[in-house]
């Protein structure tokens, strides 16, 4: 848990002055964001969402390079924190970008339905 909150204080440092200013262009490397994505989730913090919302097509657009496990940790941890709105948006993006339920673990998706209800 501490080197996820490390990760996410070092990302709001030195990231999140780059890449999350509303004129800026700079589009970060998947593997910094899915790390940023991981450590946000590994420390339950909210910080997740500002950032997943920019990957999304109207910002970086870089959801369809994401791998399987970062959504398996975005649905855990929308679900964990009962953020039924991210929720929606995680499964709605990954309904478009066409990430298979079949291979995230059901423990997620779980978690994450329970969030809806």
């Amino acid at each position: 848990k501490k080197a996820g909150d490390a990760a996410v204080a070092l990302w709001n440092k030195e990231g999140a002055p780059r890449f999350m200013q509303p004129d800026s262009s700079a589009v970060p490397p998947v593997s910094l964001i899915e790390a940023f994505l991981y450590s946000s989730a590994s420390s339950n913090k909210p910080d997740w969402k500002p950032v997943f919302e920019r990957c999304l097509a109207n910002g970086w657009n870089i959801t369809p390079k994401f791998s399987q496990r970062v959504w398996y940790f975005l649905l855990m941890t929308a679900g964990s924190q009962n953020d039924a709105k991210g929720v929606r948006t995680i499964l709605e993006e990954m309904l478009d970008v066409q990430v298979s339920l079949d291979l995230i673990e059901s423990g997620a998706v779980v978690r994450a339905f329970n969030a809806l209800t």
